[in-house]
């Protein structure tokens, strides 16, 4: 299968933001948006200067997955990785991996994956990631 890794457009905000809003249900994120939230936020990585948002698509045109990268911190920060869940578990995730690492020329990129995520968790263990901190956060309900 030809596989096409290339930088996402602006012409790609309304998948993008499907695929976003996909990866939010499927991490069960805890911060709650919109769906025109999630566009707007998407748009801004699409458009800024501080992230690369790169999709994984089959030669039929089709999104297999895609990633948003932020490309001012040292090491880089792999902020979102995501693979369709008709196409994980076939390497897709790896492939959008070794194609950041290989564009970038990169021998070493962070990320963060919420604890209750052990599927990511797992994925990315997998790949060789090792775990370096533990975020916490206090919120406490105004009076």
């Amino acid at each position: 299968m030809d596989l096409n890794f290339r930088i996402a457009t602006i012409q790609d905000l309304e998948n993008l933001s499907i695929l976003n809003k996909k990866l939010r249900e499927d991490e069960r994120i805890d911060n709650e948006m919109s769906d025109n939230e999630i566009t707007k936020r998407m748009e801004s990585f699409l458009t800024g200067k501080t992230y690369k948002v790169h999709i994984l698509e089959n030669e039929g045109k089709n999104i297999i997955g895609y990633c948003v990268l932020d490309v001012t911190r040292e090491p880089m920060y792999l902020r979102q990785l995501f693979v369709k869940k008709i196409y994980r578990n076939h390497g897709y995730g790896k492939t959008i991996l070794e194609k950041i690492m290989d564009e970038y020329n990169l021998n070493t990129i962070d990320l963060e994956v919420m604890e209750w995520n052990e599927s990511a968790i797992k994925f990315y263990e997998h790949e060789g990631f090792k775990r370096r901190y533990i975020g916490m956060r206090l919120k406490k309900e105004l009076l």
